[in-house]
């Protein structure tokens, strides 16, 4: 699994920013390889953004290889765009089940 983490600053208000990011939700079901999105505002820093889970490697490479990523980038209303991603060593918890923990260890 991957994970990507992407905040951006802008002058659009907190309701405008979730506007569109509701608006672009189909597109990201869409997208193979994408088994999550959270959407995340940082009040206090004031930095939206989302957090990617991915199924592969080259799911995560897709993401940045395409038009909705790309419209990101060229946004007038986004800056100091910030990109962090992830590879997941083991999750706390198996996929889609959440009172199973993943440790074998006794």
């Amino acid at each position: 699994m991957e994970i990507v983490f992407i905040t951006f600053e802008s002058e659009l208000r907190l309701e405008e920013v979730e506007a569109r990011f509701r608006a672009r939700t189909r597109q990201f079901r869409d997208m193979g390889g994408l088994l999550q999105k959270f959407y995340v505002h940082d009040e206090q820093r004031g930095r939206n953004g989302g957090i990617y889970v991915f199924d592969s490697e080259a799911s995560r490479d897709a993401l940045f290889e395409s038009e909705i990523h790309a419209n990101l980038r060229d946004a007038p209303d986004v800056h100091d765009l910030d990109i962090v991603t992830f590879h997941v060593l083991f999750p706390l918890y198996e996929f889609g089940d959440v009172s199973t923990p993943t440790d074998t260890q006794p």
